[in-house]
């Protein structure tokens, strides 16, 4: 199975950082060269904010990240391998992380794409099955944003490319969150305990995203803030109780995905 690295040109101390992880694990990769939001057209980026269906207008960063994504993508299509991982640069693997990366024979064999990230936040897992040394994978039903970490198969690979023609939402959601109508035309599974989580290094994408953040909070009047939190709430005590329901009466799992060091 094939490992691909995406990485900016400019962030060689990203790439050296990974490289010593890759190799303390035996684990080759190959960089992906990323797309660099500083270089976009400027007609290019005014192109893509007026066709996304994201509310916040997308970052130079964001639209960046898919495209990168999408080389990738292209890459496994285009390969040899029935399976093969794609990874982003602020990554930190398990000791684990070998077992189930040089080979896919844990892998499902319907599986087009399986999340070996977590982000941390609960999930809606399907009955799962077990893999090896303690781990499983289970069919995942719900969101789970976040995409430095994940194994596309080359057919989904392929299926998946012909969908991103357009910019619509962020890479992750595009992927990972059922509400951006891609999800649900992919078999996704999640491993459990997962092999990948996030390093904290500063992201690229985070100072663009703090300015819009900003810039939202400051054009909220107080009252549309109450409604807002208070929507929030009601909404997480739904969840909350749907949740419960599906620990209690069936044999899958709402739960956040552990990552195993």
């Amino acid at each position: 199975m094939k490992l691909y690295v995406i990485n900016l040109d400019r962030s060689p101390d990203r790439l050296d950082r990974l490289d010593k992880i890759f190799r303390k694990l035996n684990l080759d990769f190959s960089r992906i060269p990323a797309i660099d939001g500083l270089h976009l057209d400027e007609k290019f980026v005014a192109n893509v904010r007026q066709h996304q269906l994201w509310p916040d207008p997308f970052t130079r960063g964001e639209i960046a990240c898919f495209l990168s994504h999408k080389l990738a993508i292209e890459k496994v299509a285009a390969g040899e391998d029935d399976f093969a991982a794609i990874f982003e640069d602020d990554v930190i693997l398990s000791e684990d992380a070998a077992e189930f990366l040089k080979n896919d024979d844990w892998i499902p064999e319907t599986a087009d794409v399986v999340k070996i990230e977590t982000h941390g936040k609960k999930v809606w897992l399907g009955k799962s099955i077990a893999v090896k040394n303690g781990y499983s994978v289970a069919p995942l039903k719900s969101r789970h944003i976040m995409a430095a970490g994940y194994i596309i198969s080359k057919p989904a690979a392929k299926r998946l490319d012909a969908m991103m023609v357009q910019i619509t939402f962020p890479f992750d959601h595009f992927l990972f969150n059922p509400k951006c109508h891609v999800f649900e035309k992919f078999e996704m599974w999640q491993l459990d305990p997962a092999i990948v989580r996030q390093a904290g290094l500063e992201s690229t994408l985070s100072v663009d995203r703090t300015q819009i953040a900003i810039v939202n909070k400051q054009s909220r009047r107080a009252s549309k803030t109450f409604r807002r939190e208070l929507k929030r709430f009601f909404s997480r005590a739904k969840t909350g109780l749907w949740g419960m329901s599906i620990n209690l009466f069936t044999r899958e799992k709402w739960k956040r995905v552990k990552f195993k060091p």
